[in-house]
């Protein structure tokens, strides 16, 4: 659960449309601050684009509102032994509280106001903790259900003296919220870990698709974006469609995703939409086919320049294999199957998050048959309203699935 409201806009385009772009200078806010700076600018060549305007529909209020976003909190990092580390206590959620002790950078001691800070953990921390550290986190939960407090507390106290001695380090990735809690959102390696955060990723991602415009006749436009203080996705849809039948388009979309925490710092996927008529479904293939850039937060800034030249190439590849495929549908002349086919699909998946929380209602939803394709896509609109902008997972496994069924019925 993200520490901060979560920002989001679908159907952007259609939203702000006093929006034609950002000038590069504004864009180049967003690395202001980064430690990065110097060496993008140099790797990147911005200075022979600082002048230029990236004509994005809807970038300029995109910059501007994850700017103010990463304001809200105050990031930091700390590295530390993990002898300097302990579970203080848990909180009525389960959540940790941890101790870490002995700090002595100052600008950290200028944030915190002590040298000893208490922090909650968020995300995926208290499983990585627990289970790192000790492999206990199924025994804790026990415990914590059944109420076995002291059972807890002994063994938290045992803990602390067992890892006195521990002096592996470990860079935990700390957030100071509005109303002063503090928060660990991460544990990572201390050696390996650049800081490649949203702004950043945003930034290159933007420069990278200016250049493509300017140079390759791209044409791009901001169509949704959802972000919170350690997390973004942002789609920025071509402008272009091709025909594949006289019923039939297919558009296309880059994603960018960049996870602070765990996930791929820089990660650049296709997707693509089905078009009948006023109709629109947008779909996923598998990681392997979608992935067109991933940069994970241990790579160079120069490997990911390198990475990024291929772009062009890279969604050029990812058109052809999609157009090649689109070619075939047929999903026009019989929704009912395409739904039936899809209900057969989802009754054995095997995503945990999807199951948990959707699975059920949106079986319900495809329940009902079909007689045209737009009676289908109605459904396909209302699962996209049903699943929540957080469960990022989910909406790859549905869109996934569409695109599955739409190639099975090439096949049959």
């Amino acid at each position: 659960m993200s520490i901060v409201k979560r920002k989001t806009l679908k159907n952007a385009s259609n939203v702000i449309k006093d929006d034609s772009g950002v000038t590069v200078k504004t864009a180049m806010k967003l690395i202001a601050d980064s430690q990065y700076h110097e060496e993008v600018m140099e790797i990147f060549k911005i200075k022979d684009y600082e002048n230029d305007f990236i004509e994005i529909k809807g970038a300029d209020t995109l910059v501007k509102l994850l700017i103010e976003a990463d304001k809200e909190c105050v990031k930091f990092d700390i590295d530390s032994e993990l002898s300097n580390v302990n579970i203080s206590k848990f909180t009525s959620e389960n959540e940790l509280i941890l101790e870490i002790a002995n700090i002595t950078d100052i600008e950290t001691l200028e944030t915190t106001r002590t040298d000893m800070l208490l922090a909650e953990s968020t995300y995926s921390v208290k499983s990585e903790y627990l289970n790192d550290m000790y492999q206990i986190e199924k025994y804790m939960d026990f415990c914590l259900k059944h109420s076995y407090t002291d059972i807890i507390d002994k063994n938290l106290e045992m803990l602390q003296v067992k890892n006195k001695e521990n002096k592996k380090s470990k860079k935990f990735r700390i957030l100071k919220r509005e109303d002063g809690k503090f928060f660990v959102r991460a544990i990572t390696s201390v050696e390996t870990y650049k800081d490649y955060n949203l702004c950043f990723s945003l930034f290159i991602t933007l420069i990278e698709l200016h250049k493509l415009i300017k140079h390759k006749s791209h044409s791009y436009k901001l169509e949704s974006f959802s972000i919170t203080e350690s997390d973004l996705k942002v789609v920025f849809k071509s402008n272009k469609t091709h025909t594949i039948s006289k019923d039939v388009q297919i558009g296309f979309a880059l994603e960018l995703i960049n996870d602070e925490i765990r996930r791929d710092a820089v990660k650049i996927n296709g997707i693509f939409s089905v078009i009948f008529d006023k109709t629109e479904i947008y779909v996923k293939p598998d990681e392997t086919k979608a992935n067109i850039i991933s940069v994970n937060h241990g790579v160079g800034i120069p490997k990911l320049k390198e990475r990024l030249g291929n772009l062009s190439e890279q969604i050029n590849s990812f058109i052809e294999d999609t157009l090649d495929d689109a070619k075939q549908i047929k999903i026009i002349n019989n929704p009912d199957l395409f739904r039936e086919h899809l209900v057969f699909k989802l009754q054995y998946s095997r995503n945990v998050e999807f199951n948990k929380l959707y699975k059920a209602q949106i079986q319900k939803l495809l329940s009902n048959k079909v007689k045209t394709i737009f009676e289908l896509s109605d459904i396909f609109n209302k699962v996209d309203v049903l699943i929540k902008d957080e469960h990022i997972d989910s909406l790859d496994f549905w869109r996934f699935k569409l695109y599955q069924v739409l190639l099975d019925g090439v096949k049959s």
